[in-house]
Parts: C-alpha cells; structure tokens; sequence
C-alpha cells in the first residue's frame, strides 16, 4: 500500500506546518517568525475559505511532510504568462527530512491535477536566493523563463519557471 499521498490541507496541519516553515522560512539561520505567522495566516483563512490560495500537504502515513499552496497570478507576474489562465504556487516546502523522497513532486502533481480540473493551464512559480536548494527541482518541472533583477532586495533577484499544464 501506497502511503505517500497528499490531501487538502485541514485544521489538525497547523502543528507539523508551522515546524516544517520554522526549518526553512530563514534569513542568515534564524527563522523569520513575521513571514511564518503571515504564512500560517493564509493557511487558516484557506482552511476557513476566506483567501484566494488553496493548499495541500504531502503525507507519509499519518505524519505531514510538506505544504504547497497556490494562488491567482499576482500583477507582478501576469506578463510572463502566455495564457489567461495561469496560477502561482506559493509557499511549497517539504520537512528536511523527507527531501528526495518524491513528496515534492507528489505536491506539485496534486496542484496540477487540482487546477487543470478547474480550467488553468499554466503554473508560474517565483523563487529567491533563500530557496536557491529547490531551484534545480524546479528546473526539472519546468522551463526557467525569466529573472526579476532586485526582486527581494539589492542583489536578490526571484527567478520564474513556467510549467504548463497539458491534457
């Protein structure tokens, strides 16, 4: 039996997503604890339906192992989609201790499958230097597009990969 899947995310995720943000939401080692409660926020209101972003976890049994969400395109990003209809992942994070064990791409397969259902056919994602570790994951997913010099700070440009979702 298989039992690595993921689900939407439920009220009972809080705990094991706040431990998971506290390992990789950092700034020089140290957590940023605003970013993680604003994180955590969106989750809440996701879980309450009152926010535009859904999420889901990756799950290894009975333990959650990872988050993803996804939103609307924000203004920022609406010219680097070809389509109408294109969707940001936000906020996707696997626990350290799960990492190349395919619960990224069981997340990222769910935020496809979930929005190609509901009519999207592209996915953006923006990523900094802090996360620069996922980066080839993601050029494995999809095709790097463009750099926004400067993005999160002097010197800290966000790159973009579009994945597109074909039938």
């Amino acid at each position: 039996m298989n039992t690595q899947y993921a689900r939407q995310v439920g009220a009972g995720d809080a705990r094991s997503v706040i431990y998971i943000l506290h390992h990789w939401v950092r700034s020089d080692g140290t957590p940023l604890y605003c970013e993680i409660r604003t994180i955590a926020d969106h989750i809440d209101a996701s879980i309450l339906g009152i926010d535009d972003r859904i999420y889901f976890v990756a799950m290894a049994g009975e333990r959650v192992v990872g988050i993803i969400g996804y939103r609307p395109l924000p203004d920022y990003l609406c010219n680097y989609a070809e389509t109408d209809s294109a969707v940001e992942v936000v906020n996707f994070f696997v626990h350290k201790d799960h990492l190349r064990c395919g619960h990224g791409s069981v997340l990222l397969n769910k935020v496809r499958d979930f929005v190609y259902k509901r009519g999207f056919r592209e996915i953006l994602v923006c990523s900094g230097p802090r996360y620069k570790d996922s980066h080839g994951f993601y050029d494995a997913q999809g095709q790097q597009i463009a750099t926004i010099p400067n993005h999160f700070g002097h010197g800290h440009d966000a790159r973009i990969w579009r994945l597109r979702l074909d039938p």
